[in-house]
Formats: structure tokens, C-alpha cells, sequence
């Protein structure tokens, strides 16, 4: 049973009630033209020599095209040069200017950065933070139009397509890794083979379960305990594939309505196509092939670990059955490692792109992305017409009378995928808003930013703090009666590692403003606070905001991670920042934002006053029988993914602050005194006798 309270919290009161939802249907011209459009096939073709240089100036009647061996007629043809029409990268952009000041008027490029936080492991994500922040400085250029786009918790309006290289920044830092990334030595491959019923598999796992979960079981309860591990894995592993190409497909069908060449960077390390059975899927991956085709969108996958090292697992394992298994062990790792980049390669290769693997310089990489991109061709055409949805489409763009030259560019789709597209189109205000919820890119039209923490209580060991912040700024106020009001509605929906809706709310917001305070009002925005209790596993919690009067929606999607306490794992809730003074208490997410306080939230992050102080929380769960004296903390505060103050390792009974029956809560305040910025905050937590680390963060600002 999923149990939630709503809290709207304004700077001035507000009314909150349960609402329905308009049922108006618009129609029109619009919609028509979305209809004509929806046969188009969009390409965008990069041309080289042998040696790899880039060629300019060809003519719509130099390319041969077809489709399944079909010519097919070219209707849309132009050539574009990136660096004559925004410049070099970095011109006159990355010397503290936010925007460029003689940026063209229309993007030759868009660039779509998407960092798969799902599956990067905790030391990837630091190393890509800090190198992302150097590529956004030194390589983009005053036409490229770019986003900062991740899984784990989405930064709302942060996650749009800007020239505004601050709000890029503020996007980098607010990336936090997954920390449910690959925890487990049951590897999926390992787990898939147990699923099976592979004899050799199930030893093995068997002997690593023992280990993990430090059980005495033997035979048949050893047997079900395993399986049921395997079971998670796969279902685990198969949501991080499942949540990473949903995000793709999105970035594409965003991209498809803006303009230049438009590109795909994926950072990641991979992801399983096995499903609960244990076989290949790749439906999912040729469903996003598809929408990239159609949508002129080139993948370029990146293997974000960079240079591999060779799997390793300690002959001195504890629980191994023998020598013999370690190299049994490392086989099922390298079949997870070549099959990890095995999808990888598929979305680069038939969109056009690369799959760039083996090279620690990302910021080299990128910045041959962007050179690679600087001189393409764009051309779209109308398929000729073919019964047969189901049967896939092969394109083939040529040079004529140069075989020599290298095309590349979108190799195929399936019409169906397309098609289902079309038929699905929303209609009415209710279908729109349920469309832009389920995308994980948010709509932007309204200002919303969405966080998700645990913050396991006594009296709910289960509970997940939603908070969802609304810009003010940019909401529709009717004057009346010397009053100005505004009416939104509120739509927030859960939704578990398969898809399955867990929790649902419909909540309304009115508030009237008198003209002194309405300044007021749109300066601070409002706070949506929901109190979740969710079972152990992966969540989803979407926020759909709507606007009555203008149609207007914004939306925004946090993930929310629940650990298994009963597991006895040492565990470190999330971080809970405030302004008060530590009073003893144990860590509360309910906390406000007066207008006049020493903080603000922008944009979802909490900024403070210089010289002020930033208060702390958190919980320690399952610290174990020898209690807390053997734990140790450190603090640091980072920039720009760089350390720039750090606290040195501590006794963690040094910062307890409560006790009870679950764990320790943990607090206290550090002095401010450090120049304007955005920071990240970070706590790690360690026992004495053991190398496993835990480790929180949360991004905050100094104005």
C-alpha cells in the first residue's frame, strides 16, 4: 500500500484541493501540418575523402538515394558549415560571458549531451562532471545549441537546449550517479545463465551470494535465495537499459523540431539486452534507431570508463569453490563487458554515427565530434509507398562518380514504429500533459524542477522525499479586483522499475497576490513537497504542471532509489540542506524558504548569502553491532568536479546529532566563506575495518 501527503508551499498562502482536468480538444491547422510531415524522412549526411577531410560544396544532384534499393527522389536539400556560420569554439564565450553576444540567429548545430547515469559507475560520473565542464568552456561555439541531459533526477529546466553555458554548468554539477550501479559481483550475464538453469552458472552464483549476503543457507534455500538474486539483477539491469533508450528516443524526437545538425552524445558504459529470460532483446534498440532516423538525429556513443582494464577477482575471494572458478568468473565478465557495447555500437552505427571506446581524453573526443560535424547535408525525402509496414527500410546515400568518398549518415528504420508514432498523437490538454509527463525530457514551457531523496524514518523506514519547485516568474497572473490569481494544476505520478504506475495524485493550486506581493511571489516560486512510502527497488516520479488559461505545461522527472534495510547493509540516506542551526534533531525534508531567509532556491538548487552558513543532515542505517564508533566521515565541497575544501576524515560520533532504533542521524554547519558559485557537497562515510564507502552529495550555490 503506497501511502503520500502533499504540501504546496508558497511564501503567501495558497488554496489546495483535489481538481479534475479540463477535457477541451484543440484542432487546426497545426495539427494538420504535424499530419503532412509525418512521412518525412530526415537525413543529415557528413561526406569525407580517404583521408578523412571534410567535403564542402556538393549539389542535391551529386547524391543517389534509396531506399531498399528504390531511388528515391530528394525533396529538402542544403548544405551547412558550422564553423562559417557561428565561429571557432570558445569565441569570445568562455571568458565569463553566460551567452554569446553575436551568436547567429538560427543554430547550425544542436547538440544533445546525454549522460547515462544509469549505467556509470560512481568513479565515471566524477571524471565526466569535470571534463564536461572544460569541453562546455573550450568547445562549443557561438552556434551551437546544446543541452545537459541524465537519468538520475532530472534538473527540469536545466535540461533544455540553450546557448546559456552557466545554466549547462548548473546542469553538469546537478549529475549524481545511480547507487545501485552494477553493486552486485552477480553479473547479468552470471544471472541470465542461473535464469536458465545452468548448472555451472548457479555454483558459481551460488558461491558469490553466500559472500553478499553473508548467509549461512545451504541446498535448496541457498538455490531459491540465488535465483531470487538473479531475478533482481536481470529486472535491475533490464530497467537501466529500458530507462536509458526511453531517454534517447525522447532526446531525438526533441531534436527533430529544432534546427542544424542534430547529435547525440551518449556517455556511458553500456547496458544488458538480456530480458527476464534470459535471451537477446533488441527490439527496444531498433525502436530508438527508428525515431533517430526519422528524426535527422546522428548517435555518437561514448564509452565513458575509457580505457578498460582487464576484469579482476581476488584468488583469495572468500567463499570461491575453488581456483578453477576465477577464470569462470572472468569469462562471464567479459561477455557482460563485450555485450555492455554491443548496443553501443548498434545506435551509432545505423544512425550515422560512432562508437568511440579505448581513449581517457573525452574532451578529445568531443571536440571531434563537433569537427566532424562541421560541414554536412541535410536532405529529406518522402518514402515512395509501401504496403508492407513491418518490413524494415535499408537507406543508402551515395556520391555519384565517387566511390572514394565516405557517407555517413542514418542507415534504416521501421515504418511501424513510425506509424505508431502518428496514431498516438495527443489531442486533448489531458493527452498532452500525459505525453510530456512520460517523456524524460521536460517541457519547459513552465519552469519545474524535481528532486527525489531517502530519508528512511522510524515510523516509515520506506519513505521518499518528492520536492518539486515551480518558477513563479513565468506563470500567468489575471488581475482582478486588485488582486492577481493564478490556478494550476498539479499531476504527479509513480512509477516502479517495470513501468507500473505506483502511486498517482491530482492536486490544484490557486493563489491570489496583491501587488506588493506579487514581486515577491515570482521571485521565490513555489514548493511541492510529497511523502512517499515505496518499497525497496527504482522509481520514477513524474510532475506534470498545467496552466488552464494558456495550455501552458512544465514538467520535470526525479529518480528515487529505495535500499533494502533489511538487507543489514551499512546505508547512508540523502543529504538535507537547511539554514537553522543544527538543533538535535533528527533531519526533516518539510523545510521552508522564507522570502527573507539566508537561502533561495534557483532553478532547484538552494543558494546562499556569502559568509552564511550551510546546515547539513543525514541518517547512518544498519551501523551493526559494534555501533558508530568504528565509522569515520569526510567533507568536502567540490567545483566544477574538482576538490576545493575538504574536511579530513573524522569520527563519525563527532557529528551525531540523534540516535534510534535504525541508525544515527548525522549533522552540522559549515561557514560559507568561499567565492560566488556553484559548489557540490559531499559526504563519505567508511568503517574501519572494511573498504566498502558510502558516499552522498547535493548541489548548492553562493550568490
Amino acid at each position: 500500500m503506497v501511502k503520500s501527503v502533499g504540501i504546496l508551499s508558497l511564501v503567501i498562502c495558497i488554496f489546495l484541493a483535489t481538481s479534475g482536468f479540463p477535457q477541451t480538444q484543440k484542432t487546426g491547422d497545426q495539427d494538420q501540418g504535424l499530419q503532412l510531415q509525418s512521412n518525412l524522412i530526415e537525413l543529415r549526411a557528413v561526406v569525407t575523402d580517404k583521408q578523412g577531410h571534410l567535403i564542402d560544396g556538393l549539389k542535391k544532384e551529386d547524391f543517389e538515394l534509396a531506399e531498399n534499393n528504390q531511388p528515391q527522389q530528394i525533396s529538402f536539400f542544403s548544405v551547412e558549415n558550422a564553423v562559417k556560420a557561428g565561429g571557432m569554439a570558445g569565441d569570445g564565450y568562455a571568458n565569463g560571458e553566460p551567452t554569446p553576444p553575436n551568436a547567429p540567429e538560427t543554430p547550425t548545430r544542436t547538440v544533445a549531451i546525454y549522460v547515462d547515469t544509469l549505467n556509470l559507475s560512481l568513479q565515471t560520473i566524477l571524471r565526466v562532471k569535470q571534463l564536461l565542464h572544460t569541453f562546455i568552456d573550450q568547445q562549443l561555439t557561438t552556434g551551437d545549441l546544446a543541452a545537459i541531459i541524465s537519468d538520475t533526477g532530472s534538473g527540469g529546466v536545466l535540461e533544455q537546449f540553450t546557448r546559456d553555458r552557466k545554466i549547462l554548468h548548473y546542469a553538469i554539477d546537478k549529475l549524481n550517479p545511480s547507487s545501485s550501479f552494477n553493486e552486485s559481483m552477480l553479473t547479468p550475464n552470471l544471472a541470465a545463465g542461473v535464469l536458465r538453469g545452468d548448472a555451472v552458472a548457479l555454483n558459481l552464483a551460488e558461491s558469490l551470494v553466500k559472500v553478499e549476503e553473508r548467509t549461512q543457507a545451504e541446498g535448496r534455500s541457498l538455490e531459491e535465495l540465488t535465483k531470487s538474486r538473479a531475478n533482481q539483477v536481470i529486472s535491475e539491469a533490464s530497467y537501466r537499459r529500458r530507462a536509458s533508450l526511453f531517454t534517447v528516443k525522447a532526446i531525438a524526437d526533441r531534436l527533430s523540431k529544432l534546427p542544424g545538425q542534430r547529435i547525440i552524445t551518449m556517455l556511458s558504459e553500456g547496458f544488458t539486452s538480456l530480458d527476464q529470460s534470459g535471451s537477446i532483446d533488441n527490439t527496444e534498440i531498433e525502436s530508438v534507431i527508428s525515431h533517430a532516423v526519422q528524426s535527422g538525429v546522428m548517435i555518437y556513443t561514448i564509452d565513458a570508463k575509457g580505457l578498460r582494464t582487464p576484469p579482476g577477482l581476488s584468488a583469495e575471494f572468500p567463499g570461491m569453490p575453488g581456483p578453477e572458478s576465477i577464470p569462470l568468473y572472468h569469462s562471464y565478465m567479459s561477455q557482460d563487458e563485450k555485450e555492455a557495447m554491443d548496443g553501443l555500437h548498434a545506435l551509432a552505427r545505423d544512425t550515422g554515427g560512432e562508437l568511440l571506446m579505448n581513449n581517457n581524453d573525452l574532451v578529445g573526443v568531443m571536440k571531434r565530434i563537433l569537427k566532424e560535424n562541421q560541414i554536412y547535408y541535410a536532405i529529406a525525402y518522402y518514402p515512395s509507398d509501401d504496403k508492407d509496414q513491418r518490413k524494415f527500410r535499408n537507406i543508402t546515400l551515395k556520391v555519384k562518380n565517387h566511390p572514394e568518398y565516405k557517407v555517413r549518415t542514418q542507415k534504416g528504420y521501421s515504418p511501424a514504429e513510425l506509424l505508431k508514432a502518428v496514431n498516438t498523437k495527443p489531442q486533448t490538454p489531458r493527452q498532452r500533459l500525459v505525453e510530456a509527463m512520460t517523456s524524460p525530457l521536460p517541457v519547459t514551457n513552465i519552469g519545474v524542477s524535481a528532486n527525489a531523496s531517502f530519508l528512511g524514518r522510524d515510523e516509515d523506514p520506506q519513505q521518499v522525499v518528492f520536492e518539486a519547485r515551480i518558477e513563479g516568474n513565468n506563470i500567468n497572473y489575471k488581475e482582478q479586483d486588485n488582486k492577481f490569481h493564478f490556478d494550476l494544476d498539479l499531476v504527479t505520478v509513480v512509477t516502479d522499475a517495470n513501468g507500473k504506475v505506483v502511486d498517482s495524485s491530482n492536486d490544484k493550486a490557486k493563489g491570489d497576490f496583491l501587488p506588493e506581493t506579487l514581486g515577491i511571489a515570482k521571485q521565490n516560486g513555489y514548493r511541492y513537497t510529497r511523502f512517499l512510502s515505496l518499497k525497496p527497488g527504482l522509481y520514477q516520479i513524474h510532475i506534470g504542471v498545467y496552466e488552464g488559461s494558456t495550455e501552458r505545461i512544465g514538467t520535470a522527472v526525479a529518480l528515487a532509489e529505495v535500499p533494502d534495510l533489511n538487507r543489514n547493509k551499512l546505508t547512508l540516506s540523502s543529504i538535507f540542506l537547511s539554514d537553522s542551526p543544527i538543533d538535535k534533531k533528527p533531519p526533516t525534508a518539510n523545510v521552508s524558504n522564507p522570502a527573507n531567509g539566508p537561502s533561495k532556491v534557483k532553478q532547484g538548487i538552494r543558494f546562499y548569502k556569502p559568509n552564511s552558513y550551510l546546515s547539513y543532515n543525514a541518517r547512518i542505517y544498519n551501523i551493526g553491532s559494534g555501533g558508530d564508533s568504528d565509522l569515520s566521515m569526510e567533507l568536502m565541497i567540490l567545483k566544477a568536479g574538482a576538490k576545493f575544501i575538504t574536511v579530513p576524515w573524522q569520527p563519525v560520533t563527532s557529528r551525531v546529532v540523534g540516535r534510534n532504533h535504525n541508525g544515527v542521524d548525522i549533522g552540522g554547519m559549515l561557514k560559507l566563506d568561499i567565492p560566488p558559485g556553484l559548489y557540490e557537497f559531499q559526504v563519505q562515510i567508511k568503517r574501519s575495518n572494511s573498504k566498502e564507502m558510502l558516499q552522498q552529495s547535493i548541489v548548492f550555490g553562493v550568490e
